[in-house]
């Protein structure tokens, strides 16, 4: 299924650059494009077709090439989620967390869902998709930048490049959203692009990414004021001085592989994919305990700024000491279950007002 939907994104890609020479053409002879595509000749559509299977072999040739010349470069980073699976097969309870439809059926069953939906509107479909690919582009240079192996010339820049733009066609409906880049660098760090994709299709459809990256804005309102309540009570003069839209939402968007430095990213992720989706908030909690001192003297700027990049100097140990020593409930109530209390906030519209 993953080799399929690489295949479509190829597609899209190619009638993207093609779009982009004929807007060039008619702008050029000062010529009108009255919807060229639609009046385009079933031949032209077929030698477009034969000209992205061949490219798309070649590029397949290229990556297994490219995939065996590296392969002693992911050693490392291998090693740092080694147990990964393990932690997850011991969690049985239910939780606020990941799904656990890490196989190859449901995604199919998903796919087929979503084509069913997409065919309403399939015009704003094409739209979407056209804008992810092209914001895909600009945002893999960014990603890791420190690594030089996701940048354009990198050994990996394709792989992350075809396993996102694999996600668009798989879920047009959500499209490439800033931050998705970081979460699939990881993955694809640590395992073969397939299951990387697999993975990162189902940690997008936990509950808390899942509502980051659709903008439900109840869900998120509901998180937001459970987060809040906890962080008043655990770091109050942090609450007080800090407004969390400096920097939550991004660490959620990026599960932290952003902010911290990767090391001590990869050990959050460990757990986070053991314990479930409420260890981000537990680790933001955790961030804010262990640098309180430093964030109470630092105004608006500095704080933000702080966040965004968090020092390269990040003690591992003393981060997840910190984590521990933070309450994740509230009036006997868990995280989960402050989540499922919280009221939301309505305007006289009866639309639910995100503080965001």
């Amino acid at each position: 299924m993953y080799q399929d939907l690489v295949f479509q994104a190829k597609q899209k890609l190619h009638e993207a650059k093609l779009k982009r020479k004929r807007l060039k053409i008619n702008k050029a002879c000062g010529c009108k494009d009255d919807n060229s595509d639609a009046r385009r000749s079933s031949k032209d559509k077929l030698q477009k077709e034969e000209i992205t299977k061949k490219e798309i072999k070649n590029d397949k040739i290229d990556i297994k090439e490219t995939e065996s010349d590296n392969t002693d470069e992911k050693i490392g980073c291998e090693e740092r989620l080694s147990n990964r699976d393990k932690f997850v097969a011991k969690c049985d309870t239910p939780r606020l967390g990941m799904s656990r439809n890490l196989s190859e059926q449901n995604l199919k069953s998903m796919n087929s869902e979503n084509e069913r939906k997409n065919k309403s509107n399939p015009n704003l479909v094409e739209y979407n998709d056209e804008c992810s690919m092209e914001l895909i582009q600009l945002d893999i240079a960014r990603t890791f930048p420190h690594l030089c192996i996701f940048q354009p010339g990198g050994p990996y820049f394709d792989v992350l490049h075809q396993l996102l733009a694999a996600y668009v066609c798989y879920r047009p409906d959500i499209g490439y959203i800033q931050g998705m880049s970081f979460i699939a660098a990881v993955l694809i760090l640590n395992m073969e692009a397939p299951q990387a994709f697999i993975c990162f299709a189902n940690l997008l459809d936990g509950p808390v990414l899942r509502a980051a990256f659709t903008r439900d804005g109840a869900m998120m309102q509901r998180l937001w004021k459970a987060y809040t309540a906890l962080l008043q009570y655990n770091v109050p003069a942090v609450a007080n001085a800090v407004a969390p839209e400096l920097y939550l939402l991004e660490w959620l968007y990026t599960a932290f592989a952003k902010a911290m430095p990767l090391d001590a990213a990869c050990r959050v992720w460990d757990v986070f994919l053991r314990d479930g989706d409420t260890f981000l908030f537990n680790t933001a909690l955790g961030i804010l305990h262990l640098y309180q001192e430093e964030l109470k003297e630092m105004d608006f700027i500095s704080a933000a700024q702080f966040l965004t990049k968090l020092p390269e100097d990040l003690d591992p140990e003393a981060l997840f000491r910190s984590i521990s020593s933070v309450s994740m409930t509230l009036d006997g109530m868990s995280f989960e279950e402050l989540v499922s209390c919280c009221q939301l906030e309505q305007t006289l519209d009866d639309d639910v007002t995100v503080r965001l």
